[in-house]
């Protein structure tokens, strides 16, 4: 088996541009663009260059035992960098590829015949599968998770799969993953020459192979050894409440996993505190579920991060699942300043 892209219901335009960037690769182009999420603020476009994806996705192939003979699939949106390395990967490792649309459920267009070795996917993604394949069609298959932390919900539905699933840690800056770790497991393992210095004020960001130096993030990881860390959450999500920080994502998860709701703590300007924790939920909360969520905080976490109002809110997410947070925060002091106007 040699590189081929098999298209299955795709866009005209879907098409086109996975085509174009192949022929791009094919003459040697030495860089190429690529957008971020937008999962901390509005997406922006970066460059990288031909060699830094190359030795990604080698990285990658590697790490997963893909080769000529192997088979991925992509179903993820081609303009992130996602989308674009499992096009690299292919390339590189010279193996088919299958494309889909991007959807909640895009194994439903799968011939249940053919063999698949390697798929990233978002959570909702793989939810989806898990409801509607036979899933020992995917038993020799590994499944990359990207996006957000998972609630216990949804890992331990994962877990209950049997399926080969791994989480990748890393950003459109790292092309791609640079850690990786069972589901199962707690801790991510670094790939191949990556370091990472982290404390409580910096996480910065080392890579020989990609040839990446001091790159700055915001996130909160507790190292286990030199090579294992855990994802906490992010430093620009943290809530600064007369001095306290509050960290939302890990309260989040907990609150999901006990009383199944899903909500949403964000930071709203207050002249006293700085900043107020507040709580966003799509559906109307009742007192006592109000009460459940604020005895749950206290008892686990801090009486500081127990919120001082509630939202009826949409929880928008981007296209793997993450929350939109300072989208949904811009909104919620939008209508919080037109009340007091």
């Amino acid at each position: 088996m040699s590189f081929s892209i098999n298209f299955i219901n795709c866009s005209t335009s879907l098409k086109k541009e996975m085509e174009h960037f192949v022929i791009e690769w094919n003459e040697n182009k030495e860089e190429f663009s690529v957008k971020t999420s937008g999962s901390t603020g509005i997406p922006k476009e970066i460059k990288l260059s031909r060699n830094q994806l190359i030795a990604s996705a080698k990285r990658t192939n590697t790490f997963f035992n893909l080769n000529e003979n192997s088979h991925s699939f992509n179903c993820l949106p081609f303009e992130s960098i996602a989308g674009k390395m499992q096009v690299v990967r292919a390339l590189v490792g010279d193996f088919k590829l299958t494309v889909v649309e991007p959807t909640r459920n895009p194994f439903k267009q799968l011939d249940n015949n053919e063999k698949l070795d390697f798929i990233p996917l978002s959570p909702i993604q793989l939810y989806e599968l898990i409801q509607t394949k036979n899933l020992k069609h995917f038993e020799n298959t590994r499944f990359l998770l990207g996006g957000s932390i998972l609630s216990s919900d949804l890992k331990h539905q994962f877990l209950a799969s049997k399926l080969s699933i791994y989480q990748g840690y890393g950003m459109t800056e790292t092309v791609s993953h640079i850690a990786l770790k069972k589901l199962e497991d707690s801790f991510y393992q670094l790939l191949e020459g990556v370091s990472i210095d982290s404390s409580e004020d910096k996480t910065i960001i080392f890579d020989k192979i990609l040839t990446i130096e001091n790159l700055s993030v915001t996130d909160i990881l507790i190292f286990k050894s030199e090579n294992e860390f855990e994802f906490i959450g992010r430093r620009d999500f943290a809530i600064n409440s007369g001095g306290i920080k509050i960290h939302p994502e890990p309260i989040e998860s907990f609150i999901h996993e006990t009383l199944q709701i899903e909500l949403v703590f964000i930071g709203i300007k207050d002249l006293k505190y700085g900043e107020i924790c507040v709580c966003v939920c799509e559906n109307s909360l009742t007192e006592n579920q109000k009460s459940l969520i604020e005895e749950k905080i206290r008892e686990n976490f801090s009486p500081y991060a127990v919120p001082k109002r509630y939202f009826q809110h949409s929880i928008e997410k981007g296209n793997y699942g993450k929350i939109l947070r300072k989208k949904i925060q811009a909104e919620i002091s939008l209508i919080l300043t037109s009340k007091t106007d």
